[in-house]
């Protein structure tokens, strides 16, 4: 509350380097305890520190196994129990419970198996400690036994999925794809209740207008997969080989607007396939001046591409005989 707040680093017991990012929990009903969760220099979650006085000195907690997993940047969170500061909730790719006992012994449960990965939030009932609630990238996950068990039912009617993009069916409004974050490819099919077509992330679709039965998809990275049954769960193939260059975590699909044959897939470089990414991606059209990632298709005809990269350029591909020649028209 000071005018001008003054700050001291913390260094007892802590870490002087080889980590990254750190998540602080503040017990309510000890507010002297604190704890921190730290990930190292590869983002793996493998720190856990407690103080009982303020942070003038901390002592390291062993995590089991010594982590408990990945993805520091993204999934790292850490609540404590309002009624005690001995029992700890640690969010991760997992959500992990951790409980001490009267001889100071540390014990860790992963009570996150039931439900989707990648937690990032904890919140508790402010009339009743045992029931919580986890939030991750599949919506938010209630217990009422402290984390024995959990419901998804409080999903219902929460409309939080993030669609990252989607293509529709030619002639039916009833039917749209759209790849969605952590949560895969899912099918609209005029239900309030989507159809889940595929696992994992869900990037880019594509839907062929001539045989709209011909989907593509990808899942992230340069992984573009094809459906010839309507984009049914389990009809995927992958038909990711032969593209080159470093792409975007969604890296951009399209399929030429008057041949849906013809496939375009972006990375560092264009990546063309005339049987939709069945034929091996033989033509790579390099852009002049490229920095970056290619971020935007658009596949007007069979003769001309336009694309946007990560670096603000735009660049337009021309095809004449069978060669195509790229210039840029923005930078």
């Amino acid at each position: 509350g000071a005018a001008t707040p003054t700050w001291t680093k913390l260094t007892s017991g802590l870490p002087a380097s080889g980590f990254t990012r750190i998540s602080l929990g503040i017990s309510p009903s000890s507010s002297q305890t604190l704890y921190a969760l730290i990930a190292n220099g590869s983002y793996l979650v493998n720190g856990f520190y407690r103080t009982t006085n303020g942070g003038t000195s901390w002592t390291a907690i062993p995590l089991p196994g010594g982590n408990i997993g990945g993805q520091g940047f993204y999934n790292l969170n850490v609540a404590v129990d309002p009624t005690t500061p001995d029992i700890v909730f640690l969010s991760g790719i997992s959500c992990w419970k951790a409980t001490r006992s009267m001889a100071n012994v540390w014990s860790f449960t992963d009570v996150g198996g039931a439900f989707h990965p990648d937690n990032h939030a904890f919140a508790f009932d402010p009339t009743n400690h045992l029931k919580v609630y986890a939030g991750s990238d599949g919506g938010i996950y209630k217990s009422s036994d402290g984390g024995v068990t959990w419901t998804d039912s409080i999903n219902e009617g929460l409309c939080i999925m993030q669609c990252e993009f989607i293509d529709q069916h030619p002639s039916s409004d009833a039917v749209i794809f759209s790849g969605t974050q952590d949560n895969g490819t899912e099918q609209f099919r005029n239900s309030p209740i989507f159809n889940h077509a595929d696992d994992g992330d869900g990037g880019y679709c594509a839907v062929d207008k001539t045989t709209p039965n011909n989907v593509l998809s990808t899942y992230y990275g340069n992984s573009p997969k094809r459906s010839t049954a309507g984009g049914k769960f389990g009809t995927w193939m992958t038909v990711s080989g032969g593209i080159g260059g470093p792409g975007l975590f969604y890296p951009p699909m399209a399929l030429d607007e008057t041949n849906s044959n013809n496939a375009a897939f972006g990375t560092d470089r264009i990546n063309l396939d005339a049987a939709q990414g069945t034929g091996g991606w033989t033509t790579q059209v390099t852009l002049p001046g490229m920095s970056g990632n290619v971020s935007a298709i658009y596949y007007p005809n069979s003769s001309l591409i336009y694309a946007g990269t990560s670096t603000g350029k735009v660049y337009r591909l021309v095809k004449s005989g069978a060669t195509w020649t790229a210039t840029a028209i923005a930078a």
